[in-house]
């Protein structure tokens, strides 16, 4: 998340664990000379604000990736669902992108009237919790692997 940097600790825990081509803030995915279709994956991080995805993500998602593109989709959020992922996956494939998985955790919540107590769920994500989501990316990534074999 942005304000709290949820998101920020598992796309951490992702590159100490794999080795990406590149890792974009999404201030800096919109650069001119930013190819993102030329991927052959894109991971999704998002925090969730009121239900959805960053607006600047789902942006990304629909104006910058091509039909067919693989994703994988990470998502932290306040409350203890995981629906918000199965919606923005859902959403994802029916735009015509190749969703290979995705996963949520909790995170720390202080958005309006929350911050008033200190907000909630404080010690979150965990750190099962993130290696829960590095362990989803991974699983997902031999799944690709023995269907091209």
């Amino acid at each position: 998340s942005r304000s709290q940097g949820n998101t920020a600790q598992v796309v951490r825990a992702l590159t100490g664990r794999y080795a990406f081509d590149a890792v974009l803030p999404v201030e800096d995915a919109f650069g001119a000379d930013v190819d993102l279709a030329g991927f052959d994956l894109v991971v999704l991080a998002s925090g969730i604000y009121s239900g959805y995805a960053d607006k600047r993500v789902r942006r990304i998602a629909r104006e910058r990736l091509a039909r067919g593109q693989r994703v994988f989709v990470v998502l932290t959020h306040g409350s203890n669902s995981d629906h918000y992922c199965l919606k923005w996956t859902s959403a994802l494939e029916a735009a015509g992108l190749d969703v290979i998985g995705g996963a949520t955790c909790q995170g720390f919540y202080n958005f309006g009237p929350f911050k008033l107590v200190g907000g909630m769920h404080p010690d979150t994500p965990t750190d099962d919790a993130i290696a829960a989501i590095v362990d989803a990316y991974g699983a997902a990534l031999e799944r690709c692997a023995a269907a091209q074999a």
